[in-house]
């Protein structure tokens, strides 16, 4: 596109100011660049502009004028056609609209970012007062934490569920304050006496504490009535050294009894004697309904 006159400037320009030291008594001072003749310049003196050739003259770099400015008054002079030119913008002078999209990148930002508002994500998370809120649709991790080697190690999904590879800690970091297991889940009950029918064989597994339920009826068949009678198939074996439940219950049966157990199964012991109780002290069906509390190594 043609001009008339000039051609306009590509980048920033401003004028220059060349400030002066007035000590009540000078008269010529030296300007940073000759100009031609005094309307070139503009002289102020307190802020008050002087009239040129009356006020001030001017030959190439020297000023002179005509009463010497008090001491420490504000006196300066600026150039008219002389201008500083910059692609420096301005302090605060460019716009969102001046900056091309995703031209700013993370290396630009401040790694510590202070966000007085709310934060949106790709995937529309939205952090705002201290608090995570998604509106994703599905139910895939929106919260994930991973390792160096970039392997997920823990995540919370939209439905509340909460994921740790590690286990929780509560009331300290060390091993003994972190829960790291928690299941539940049945288990498959044998016996040497045999079962008629199970109803209940089940477990809740938290941290290194089993609790086991069985509810289930006997059959005595066939067998050496001297027999100890035991059950088997406990779903996580006791530590070492046997542990000790009571809560026993065989309908019809003359004698309190409580569970030993030893491993992955349990024998069930006569309170008053100490004593096994045998196929032959069963005598018939029995309604058996236990409760096993036990630890695991």
């Amino acid at each position: 596109m043609p001009y008339l006159g000039s051609t306009p400037n590509a980048s920033f320009s401003s004028r220059t100011k060349q400030d002066f030291t007035a000590n009540g008594s000078t008269t010529a001072f030296t300007l940073s660049s000759a100009v031609a003749s005094a309307n070139d310049i503009e002289v102020f003196v307190g802020n008050v502009r002087q009239e040129p050739t009356d006020a001030y003259t001017v030959n190439g770099t020297t000023l002179t004028m005509s009463a010497a400015p008090a001491n420490g008054i504000n006196f300066y002079v600026v150039f008219k056609g002389l201008e500083e030119n910059s692609v420096v913008p301005a302090d605060g002078s460019i716009s969102s609209a001046k900056i091309a999209s995703g031209a700013v990148s993370s290396s630009k930002l401040d790694t510590n970012i202070a966000i007085s508002g709310n934060l949106t994500t790709g995937n529309t998370s939205i952090v705002t007062g201290g608090r995570f809120i998604s509106s994703q649709t599905s139910n895939d991790p929106w919260l994930k934490g991973v390792n160096s080697s970039n392997t997920e190690t823990s995540y919370i999904k939209k439905d509340g569920q909460i994921y740790s590879a590690f286990g929780i800690s509560l009331g300290g970091t060390g091993a003994a304050n972190t829960l790291d297991d928690y299941e539940e889940g049945t288990w498959t009950p044998s016996t040497n006496i045999g079962f008629n029918s199970i109803t209940d064989a089940s477990y809740v597994k938290v941290g290194k504490l089993v609790f086991v339920n069985l509810s289930a009826q006997t059959n005595t068949g066939p067998g050496d009535v001297s027999q100890a009678t035991s059950v088997s198939g406990l779903p996580f074996a006791c530590r070492t050294g046997n542990a000790v439940s009571n809560s026993v219950i065989i309908e019809g049966l003359n004698q309190d009894v409580y569970a030993e157990i030893a491993g992955n199964s349990y024998s069930q012991i006569d309170k008053d004697n100490g004593t096994p109780i045998t196929r032959g002290e069963f005598g018939q069906q029995r309604n058996c309904r236990v409760t096993l509390v036990y630890s695991i190594a």
